[in-house]
């Protein structure tokens, strides 16, 4: 869920820059990929790139609590809790030789991301992308996150020290869950009492 999350987010990001860009390109202007390769010799596949970075992933503890059995009419099935998670994206642009271009596509990538803060497989085009199968349902919410001047260094220290352009999101809420379940139990029908 974490990659096909990514995905949603890179193909629709990708398609309103296309669409609001004056700045033409034949290539994908939106990557998904590691900041923290901008030097070196994974620099050319995110060079003058929106660059979509997954940093952190953090457990919503509370929503642990719930049902760990689920009937389904004839017996009980045993499950883990799925897991509810938060997503930290830092989306970079990336455009180390023209610095205003790096500032237009950060520009451009917040403008999209207040549009539309809520990715649901309603209103995102979920059949049209080929890497992205076997969602049901999805729902994804954007969070813009303000890190603070220590936390920045953190993070780019983190990525190799060279800071670039960028944002920081917090996407609410994947659910990963896999589909194993881990026992059957038969539902108790009768009770017989002996005296």
């Amino acid at each position: 869920m974490i990659y096909e999350s990514l995905a949603i987010l890179r193909a629709e990001l990708e398609n309103y820059i296309r669409l609001n860009s004056t700045i033409v390109s034949t290539e994908d202007e939106v990557v998904l990929g590691n900041i923290a390769l901008s030097e070196g010799a994974g620099a050319a596949a995110i060079t003058n790139k929106i660059v979509i970075t997954l940093l952190k992933i953090e457990e919503d503890a509370s929503l642990k609590n719930g049902p760990t059995r689920i009937f389904d009419g004839t017996r009980y099935i045993k499950e883990n809790r799925p897991v509810h998670s938060y997503a930290y994206i830092l989306v970079t642009a990336h455009y180390p030789d023209t610095y205003t271009n790096a500032l237009k596509r950060l520009t451009a990538t917040l403008k999209f991301f207040q549009g539309k803060a809520i990715f649901t497989h309603a209103n995102s085009p979920l059949s049209e992308m080929e890497d992205v199968e076997g969602i049901d349902e999805f729902k994804m919410t954007l969070e813009l996150v303000s890190p603070s001047f220590e936390q920045l260094n953190h993070i780019w220290g983190m990525m190799g020290g060279k800071s670039h352009p960028a944002v920081l999101y917090k996407a609410r809420l994947l659910v990963i869950k896999r589909d194993a379940p881990q026992d059957f139990e038969e539902p108790i029908t009768h009770i017989i009492i002996n005296t």
